[in-house]
């Protein structure tokens, strides 16, 4: 974005003759804004990407799996426990995410379309790419 605009000055002083300091220091000024610009720009969406994370209480998960899987029935689950159901939920959760992104066919489930939208942003906090003196 900023670099293609240092090319203008050569291209402009061959049309204005003996203005050529004022042409490059006006490209030269205009070339740091799109550059303040861009870093000011770059720097927002580093500083917020987080924010783009859906947040789901085991509640809301709990919910979504009775009702997708279970037909809305919950005495289905009767027998398990609490922290079973939320596994099974988070597995089955995890496997529409992963087919949402990777399918042609987006998913109906506007729950299973958020968290394929924060599914970046949340891997990059789960995986560690730094070796692990940094980690």
């Amino acid at each position: 974005m900023c670099l293609p605009v240092l090319f203008l000055s050569p291209i402009i002083t061959t049309w204005i003759p003996d203005k050529d300091i004022y042409v490059y220091t006006s490209v030269i000024y205009i070339f740091l804004l799109l550059l303040v610009l861009g870093i000011r720009y770059t720097g927002s969406q580093w500083t917020t990407w987080y924010l783009n994370i859906k947040k789901v209480s085991d509640q809301e998960l709990r919910a979504w799996y009775i009702e997708t899987r279970e037909d809305g029935r919950e005495e289905a689950l009767a027998t398990l426990t609490d922290p079973g159901v939320l596994k099974l939920a988070r597995t089955a959760v995890m496997l529409e995410v992963e087919r949402a992104r990777s399918s042609f066919k987006k998913s109906a489930d506007p729950f299973v379309q958020s968290l394929a939208k924060s599914y970046e942003a949340t891997q990059f906090l789960l995986v560690s790419k730094l070796s692990s003196p940094f980690s």
